[in-house]
């Protein structure tokens, strides 16, 4: 039932007050039960890799079709957060986020979450999703990354930890 017409003053009070420096937080707002958020991690050839995924999917859509569109969209978000602890190029950082996208409408297909507007059409996420990937860059990570697909050792490990946590969080969020 969350409803909030200023998301962003929001946000804004909520770093104020606990004296968060807005320059430099990084805040993502969900109304989904973070008791039900998913965490899973992997490591493996010169990366670790974290993704934290919450879900609220009753304003489903399929990205791409024509629909109703407003100047606010009523809540309901999948937020995906990618922490990587390796060394990548700004174009390997850009595929997470394309591997991360397209792990996430898989894990909807295979949970059949369907258009909240046209119910006979897959939803690719809902109206309002936020992916956020973060790298370290850490000069000790000798290998630089260049690339993030699914073919690539990175960016398989992306796509199944996003794809596990994204069914996860969308199959359990209307649990007790």
């Amino acid at each position: 039932t969350y409803r909030y017409d200023d998301p962003a003053a929001e946000m804004s009070a909520y770093l104020t007050e606990r004296d968060y420096p807005a320059d430099v937080t990084l805040g993502l707002m969900t109304a989904a039960k973070l008791t039900h958020a998913s965490i899973a991690e992997e490591a493996g050839d010169r990366f670790r890799v974290v993704v934290c995924t919450t879900a609220g999917t009753r304003n489903a859509a399929k990205a791409g079709m024509p629909r109703t569109v407003f100047s606010a969209c009523r809540p309901g978000t999948i937020n995906t957060l990618i922490f990587l602890d390796c060394k990548m190029t700004d174009a390997a950082l850009l595929g997470v986020v394309i591997t991360a996208t397209e792990a996430k409408c898989s894990a909807l297909a295979d949970l059949d979450i369907r258009d909240e507007e046209a119910q006979e059409r897959l939803a690719t996420g809902t109206t309002t999703d936020a992916v956020v990937a973060a790298v370290t860059q850490r000069a000790a990570h000798r290998l630089v990354h260049e690339y993030a697909g699914s073919a690539s050792e990175i960016g398989n490990a992306v796509g199944r930890l996003v794809y596990a946590t994204v069914h996860e969080a969308s199959a359990t969020q209307h649990e007790s």
